[in-house]
């Protein structure tokens, strides 16, 4: 015996008017809690601006953060930058090999502006353990801010590692944010550092 989910059209079309209402209700419910369990157990896209004044020229800013493949110059984390692209084109590659654990982490660049002085890049490749996001990008823009100083703002957007529903502590929406965090604070503070020392 076949029997059809959709059951006999004919007979839903004759059906009393009230039960034809009630049997819309059910549906649009049906389809409200879906939507409300799809939202519930996919992970949300997380922002992250952080900035800093730097008493040096936007210039020499520049020229430490538009240096696309010597980014240990001022990113106190990096050891080196293994292998690189040209550094200016878009999808050019470039690995950062971290100090402390010898890891490693591929970004490419997706467009660098002298004039503006701003640097948009995503990480292609990374150990959730050591750097714990999913689909990171970011832009790192440098702004005169007066004759002498300048203004630097970074932001990114980012997953978290593990994007499933209720994913481990270290994994999480907490963990992610905070990881990138770290990462612009000590960074700015070093950029501030590097490029204050060298203008004196």
């Amino acid at each position: 015996m076949r029997q059809e989910i959709g059951g006999d059209r004919a007979g839903l079309r004759h059906a009393p008017a009230r039960t034809r209402r009630w049997l819309a209700l059910g549906i649009a419910l049906l389809a409200a809690n879906a939507t409300f369990d799809a939202s519930a157990h996919s992970a949300s896209r997380q922002k992250l601006v952080l900035s800093t004044t730097i008493h040096a020229s936007a210039a020499q800013v520049w020229a430490l953060v538009g240096d696309y493949n010597n980014w240990q110059r001022w990113l106190p984390m990096v050891e080196r930058t293994g292998e690189a692209g040209d550094g200016k084109s878009p999808g050019a590659l470039r690995t950062l090999v971290l100090k402390d654990s010898g890891s490693k982490i591929v970004e490419s660049l997706d467009a660098i502006d002298d004039a503006a002085m701003t640097l948009k890049y995503r990480i292609r490749e990374v150990d959730i353990n050591v750097f714990p996001v999913n689909t990171y990008s970011s832009t790192i823009t440098v702004r005169p801010n007066g004759a002498a100083d300048s203004t630097v703002e970074w932001r990114g957007a980012f997953f978290r590692a593990d994007q499933n529903f209720d994913p481990p502590e270290k994994y999480n929406d907490d963990t992610a944010t905070a990881a990138v965090s770290s990462l612009y604070s000590a960074g700015l503070a070093n950029l501030k550092k590097v490029a204050e020392q060298a203008g004196r």
